[in-house]
């Protein structure tokens, strides 16, 4: 996951006694998070009803009915 990450430099870690490497990742804005989940909210309603939602909470809705149905490990 982190293969193909920038390293920006090291840090010790006094616990283990080597350098670390700090990697330069990436953060997505809460704007762009949440376009985001309401894309993905939108889509898969569409996926599972074959129509689009009547609105945007209509789908945030169904999709937390949706997985609280679900049996997660």
């Amino acid at each position: 996951m982190f293969e193909n990450c920038e390293v920006i430099g090291t840090v010790h870690s006094q616990k283990l006694g080597v350098d670390v490497p700090l990697l330069g990742i990436a953060w997505m804005s809460d704007e762009e998070w949440q376009r985001i989940a309401a894309e993905g909210a939108v889509e898969n309603y569409i996926r599972e009803n074959d129509h689009e939602p009547e609105s945007l909470e209509e789908a945030f809705r169904w999709q937390r009915e949706w997985l609280d149905s679900k049996e997660v490990i």
